[in-house]
Parts: C-alpha cells; sequence; structure tokens
C-alpha cells in the first residue's frame, strides 16, 4: 500500500530541507500542518494542491541561491531549473 499524504508531506519536507513555517505560509497554520504531516488530520484538496506548488516555489529559490551563490548560473528552462559553469 502506497504512503499516507502526511507522510508523503513529511519525506518531502525533510528531503529538501524546509521548515514547515516555510511550506504552510499564507497556506494554513503550523499546528494545522504539523497535524497533516502526523496523519491527525487531512488537508482538503485546494490547500494540499497549494501545498506541493509551495514546495516547488521553494525548491526553486533554494536552486536558485544554491547556483548562483556558487560557481554556477541559473539557465531558465522550459521545465525548472538548470545550472550550467560560467565560462
Amino acid at each position: 500500500m502506497g504512503m499516507e499524504i502526511g507522510a508523503v508531506l513529511l519525506t518531502i519536507r525533510k528531503k529538501k530541507r524546509i521548515r514547515q513555517g516555510s511550506v504552510c505560509h499564507g497556506i494554513c497554520g503550523i499546528s494545522t500542518y504539523s497535524q497533516y504531516e502526523n496523519g491527525e488530520r487531512v488537508p482538503d484538496i485546494l490547500s494540499l494542491r497549494m501545498l506541493f506548488g509551495q514546495f516547488l516555489r521553494l525548491y526553486a529559490q533554494r536552486a536558485e541561491r544554491v547556483c548562483i551563490g556558487g560557481q554556477f548560473k541559473v539557465l531558465a528552462v522550459e521545465k525548472g531549473l538548470e545550472c550550467a559553469a560560467y565560462p
């Protein structure tokens, strides 16, 4: 059987090293989000879509900072961000 939605949210957040407050900002409270992760509450479909969108935005912003902060530049590509070495 597949993972429960709370476990999916927790796994993604931990893997991407994102704080609960950053993920749920403007979507729901931290305590509500924590209840989602712990399986105590199930998010409605709109909240779930917004949370996954937030994960994507935060991850893209973080990738951009890492690329710009190092010896890389960010190239926008149709399906996300790609880093290329400076010439």
